[in-house]
């Protein structure tokens, strides 16, 4: 009896020595899993902060070198392509326009990197007289950050170009990549063989 009971006793150990062993090598294999995973995660936002930061600083430099280079005959240039744009609106750009202006002041505020001279204030206000067929007032101020560009407001209407409206619309985008997951990559369905 006392060696049946010696034995069971024996067989019990065992398995219970089986059963604490297979708990420890699941639980080593969950902490495993999950310090993979925290490691993924941090390495996934180190990479995100790289590449924000990196692109920050490209768009920065980007802006003061452009900024530097901008002279007076880019915004000259900048003025004529702005009054071409206002000159080309389609009709609906045109009709929004209108009611917006109609809708609220009689003020319309022209914003610009420069100092716009008279005679490009007048072109400006020849186009837009055109466009409201009535007269208006205009007020024109200077704004550094708009980067070699030109800006209309009325009401809430905004109009304008600017290499730093480009600069910011790219910005946006990479922006938009760089929040997607680097590991998607779009399907490619396999073409058959040509023989």
């Amino acid at each position: 009896e006392r060696k049946e009971l010696m034995d069971k006793v024996v067989a019990e150990t065992k398995e219970e020595r089986q059963k604490l062993l297979e708990n420890a090598r699941k639980e080593a294999g969950v902490l495993q899993s999950k310090m993979e995973n925290v490691f993924q995660e941090t390495q996934e936002n180190l990479n995100n902060k790289i590449a924000q930061k990196t692109q920050q600083e490209v768009f920065a430099i980007a802006r003061k070198t452009l900024a530097d280079l901008a002279s007076l005959s880019l915004e000259e240039q900048s003025v004529a392509l702005f009054t071409k744009r206002l000159n080309e609106l389609k009709e609906d750009e045109k009709k929004s326009f209108i009611e917006t202006f109609k809708s609220g002041s009689n003020i319309i505020l022209v914003q610009s990197a420069f100092d716009l001279p008279e005679k490009q204030q007048s072109e400006i206000k020849n186009s837009v007289t055109k466009i409201l067929e009535t007269e208006t007032q205009f007020q024109f101020k200077t704004a550094p950050e708009l980067i070699g560009g030109i800006e209309l407001t009325a009401n809430g209407y905004k109009m304008g170009w600017s290499i730093s409206e480009y600069l910011n619309s790219l910005q946006k985008s990479i922006s938009k990549m760089t929040k997607e997951k680097p590991n998607e990559e779009p399907e490619t369905k396999a073409e058959p063989e040509k023989k």
